[in-house]
C-alpha cells in the first residue's frame, strides 16, 4: 500500500546509503543510551522470537521524607566507594570486574523498594548511570544479554534493579543464569545490582551467601525508634501545613512499616478513621 510521504515522521540515514523511515515521531537519535532510568523487559513470540522492550520510566518515587533508615550510613559508604574512579581502576588492574550486589529483604511495606529507588535515582543524578528497572523476569537470560550489549557500547555505570527477585528462582527457575550474571562469565564491569524480596527463604544460599554475588544482605524491619516515627509524621504534615495531634499515638506505632505510617497519614488527610485490622464484611441484609 502506498503512503504519502507526509505520513512519515522520522527518517534515518544508514551506513549503506539506504534510508529507513517510520511513522513514529522521535525526540532524537543517539548512538548510546542517555544517563537515565529505564523500564526493561523481554517478551517472546513464537513467530518473531525474543524482543527487548525499553522505555524511559516515570516510576521514580523515592523517600520524600528524610528518614535516616538505620543502615543508611553503611550503604552510603559502599555507594560512594563503588562510584570512585580510583577504586574502579585499581580493581580492574587486579584483573577483576568492578561490580556489587545488594539485597534487601523483609516483610511487605517496610520501604525496601523505596530505599533502593533512592539509590538508583542518586546513581542517575550524581554518577551519570544508566539504570535498568527489570519489569519482567520471565526471560532473564535474554534481558541480561541486552544489558551486556549496552556495556559494549558505553562505559558509564550500569545499575540493575530487580524487585521481588524471588520470582527468578521460584517461578522462573533462573538460578544458574543469575549466578553467571552476578559472578560468572556473564557478569558486567562497572555494574551495581540492587535486589529486594519479601521472602528471603526463597533466595538460594548460592546467591545470598556468596559475597562475590551479593555483598550485603540486609533485613529491613518496621521502624522501632519512636523519634524516627515522630520525625516522619511531623515532616509529612508540615509539608501540607496540617496540624495533627499525633504525639499520643506514636507509642502504638512502634514497629510499624513505612507503608503503614504512610497510610495513617493519608487517613488523616482524608479525614477518615484508620482501618482496624479486623475481618470486615460487606453485603446485603435481609
Amino acid at each position: 500500500m502506498n503512503q504519502e510521504t507526509t505520513n512519515f515522521k522520522t527518517f534515518n540515514y544508514q551506513e549503506n546509503g539506504e534510508i529507513g523511515f517510520s511513522m513514529l515521531a522521535t525526540v532524537k537519535t543517539t548512538n548510546t543510551l542517555d544517563s537515565g532510568i529505564y523500564d526493561l523487559k523481554t517478551i517472546h513470540n513464537f513467530q518473531t522470537g525474543y524482543k527487548n522492550v525499553l522505555a524511559v520510566t516515570d516510576n521514580t518515587e523515592t523517600f520524600e521524607i528524610d528518614i535516616p533508615f538505620y543502615f543508611k550510613d553503611k550503604i552510603d559508604t559502599v555507594f560512594n566507594k563503588f562510584y570512585s574512579e580510583e577504586i574502579k581502576k585499581d580493581i580492574n588492574k587486579l584483573g577483576y570486574k568492578h561490580k556489587l550486589g545488594i539485597l534487601l529483604y523483609g516483610k511487605q511495606g517496610t520501604g525496601k523498594t523505596s530505599m533502593l529507588k533512592f539509590y538508583f535515582q542518586k546513581s542517575k543524578d550524581c554518577c551519570d548511570a544508566v539504570v535498568f528497572n527489570l519489569t519482567s523476569l520471565e526471560h532473564f537470560s535474554e534481558t541480561w544479554g541486552f544489558i551486556k550489549n549496552i556495556r559494549k557500547i558505553q562505559s558509564n555505570p550500569i545499575v540493575v534493579f530487580i524487585d521481588e527477585c524471588e520470582d527468578l528462582f521460584e517461578k522462573y527457575k533462573q538460578e544458574d543464569s543469575v549466578k553467571k550474571a552476578l559472578d560468572g562469565f556473564d557478569s558486567i564491569d562497572n555494574c551495581l545490582v540492587l535486589m529486594s524480596t519479601n521472602y528471603i527463604d526463597k533466595i538460594p544460599t548460592t546467591i545470598k551467601d556468596r559475597p562475590s554475588r551479593v555483598k550485603y544482605s540486609i533485613e529491613v524491619d518496621g521502624i522501632q525508634d519512636e523519634k524516627l516515627i515522630t520525625q516522619f509524621l511531623k515532616q509529612s504534615f508540615d509539608k501540607i501545613d496540617m496540624k495533627v495531634d499525633f504525639e499520643k499515638e506514636v507509642s502504638k506505632m512502634k514497629g510499624w512499616t513505612i507503608d503503614e505510617l504512610k497510610q495513617w497519614v493519608l487517613d488523616k488527610v482524608m479525614d477518615i478513621e484508620p482501618e482496624e485490622k479486623v475481618n470486615n464484611k460487606m453485603g446485603f441484609s435481609k
